[in-house]
């Protein structure tokens, strides 16, 4: 290796030359509920990082006994909403993590599973003690608020994730009723159009709901699965998954998941099966001559993710040993997994789709809960364990670059891609990094041995800075 010491004087120059560039931030898109939409997608065009991910910010909210965010963060109007462990719902600037307004719910605390939904500038959250909310999502305003279960402890949880879609709040509760409101709720209380109850039975957590056309579709703990009118809860279609494949299903904590191009729900159960139904979007019916139905080994409470053929889907939890799992989307045949040992991950996958590629966004359900990025053939992009680790029990919102999920230890984190040009990786591409360039200035190596031979030339010199200079960020 060799130093050329008039290498200070070009990066001077340099310096000065690229002080004037301005840096331009990706668009965003919002992720308006659990798995963004309200058919459970789970996936978006926007970046998300897949390489050396930095802490752009993290913020406290609420922290009690191993409890803190168990809710997938939600996004709008450039803000990360949540609620926390003290029913508390927070919203954040998106950019920055400064808490922009905290609502205590007036019933905590307790155990928060539902995540909530955004629509009409609202934002509604659903609590473990039967609560539902309205709140609006500029000041945390509660617009309107009542309770819909009549239960006693557990019986009393409304246990799935909020959809909103077309003026309509869907929702669902332990002791076995869904239940569709107006958004508009009705003065300060909540106006239910209809409620949907079953004889035998509940709705397990998470057993979120999809919304497919003019039909909502859930499942239940004795693993039905239903297809209503999404408006009036006129029975469409049901089928017994435990009865259909002679198994032995158990409930079903897995929301429902669309492919409109296979006409196909995914969704699991809790014994460990994994499900591809045929769904007639037109009719509302199930067709059981399509679909498959494949073994996860173990328990799953993981809502499927698809992408150009593969389908996947985590399974374990805190106790159980688990896996992420690739499988085929055409006959469930194992493609990979990813083992995680005495543990597992809860979580429901998160996709960014990149140059036609996805990337998978996961975490796991231990005391030391980790956050992960797979590419599709199940190679492990990168870890992040958080500085103030716990276990992660659900999964994440990706939106502009950045992705979010909170843990139990009552933080949400946002973690963003330090890009090559962002040297010393603190998520700001300024003089610093120049400075750090001209410190190795005229130094050779192999292509890429160090961060400041960005261009992977082998060599530090002015294509480096230039980098730089094309991302400047003042």
């Amino acid at each position: 290796m060799k130093r050329i010491t008039k290498g200070w004087e070009v990066w001077t120059v340099v310096c000065l030359m690229f002080t004037s560039i301005v840096f331009t931030d990706s668009c965003q898109a919002d992720w308006f509920q659990f798995q963004k939409d309200k058919i459970n997608s789970g996936q978006t065009q926007d970046l998300a990082p897949i390489t050396s991910p930095y802490v752009a910010w993290s913020s406290f909210t609420h922290y009690a006994g191993t409890h803190g965010i168990d809710v997938t963060p939600i996004i709008a109007e450039g803000k990360v909403f949540t609620v926390d462990v003290d029913e508390y719902a927070w919203a954040f600037d998106i950019e920055n993590g400064n808490a922009l307004w905290s609502t205590p719910l007036m019933y905590g605390p307790r155990y928060n599973l539902a995540t909530p939904a955004y629509g009409e500038g609202k934002v509604f959250f659903a609590t473990s003690t039967g609560y539902i909310y309205a709140l609006n999502g500029s000041n945390g305003g509660i617009l309107w608020s009542g309770k819909l279960t009549e239960g006693l402890f557990q019986e009393e949880e409304l246990t799935t994730q909020i959809v909103y879609t077309e003026g309509k709040v869907y929702v669902g509760s332990w002791e076995g009723v869904y239940y569709c409101l107006d958004a508009a709720g009705e003065g300060t209380d909540p106006k239910i159009l209809w409620e949907y109850q079953i004889d035998n039975g509940g709705y397990d957590w998470w057993s979120g709901p999809a919304v497919i056309g003019d039909y909502i579709l859930f499942g239940d703990t004795e693993s039905v699965i239903v297809s209503l009118d999404k408006d009036t809860a006129a029975p469409k279609d049901d089928l017994n998954l435990s009865q259909h494949y002679g198994i032995e299903a158990g409930s079903i904590r897995s929301a429902i998941v669309f492919n409109s191009s296979l006409n196909r729900i995914y969704l699991t159960s809790k014994n460990g099966y994994v499900f591809a139904v045929g769904f007639d979007s037109a009719t509302g019916n199930f067709d059981t001559s399509d679909g498959w139905l494949a073994s996860a080994g173990i328990y799953s409470a993981s809502t499927p993710a698809f992408y150009d053929g593969r389908l996947f889907v985590c399974t374990g939890s805190f106790c159980k040993q688990g896996s992420l799992l690739c499988l085929n989307e055409a006959d469930g045949t194992l493609l990979w997994s990813h083992e995680f040992g005495s543990y597992g991950s809860e979580a429901s996958p998160a996709l960014s789709i990149q140059n036609g590629e996805p990337f998978i966004y996961i975490a796991t359900d231990t005391a030391n809960g980790a956050f992960y990025c797979f590419n599709k053939d199940g190679q492990m992009m990168w870890e992040h364990i958080p500085d103030h680790p716990e276990y992660i029990l659900q999964g994440a919102a990706i939106s502009g670059g950045k992705v979010f999920f909170g843990n139990d230890a009552g933080y949400l984190y946002c973690l963003e891609t330090a890009f090559d040009w962002d040297v010393n990786c603190d998520g700001s591409v300024n003089v610093l990094d120049l400075t750090l360039i001209g410190q190795h200035f005229g130094e050779t190596g192999e292509p890429g041995w160090i961060r400041e031979d960005i261009n992977d030339d082998g060599s530090i010199n002015v294509g480096d800075m230039i980098l730089v200079g094309q991302h400047w960020c003042g």
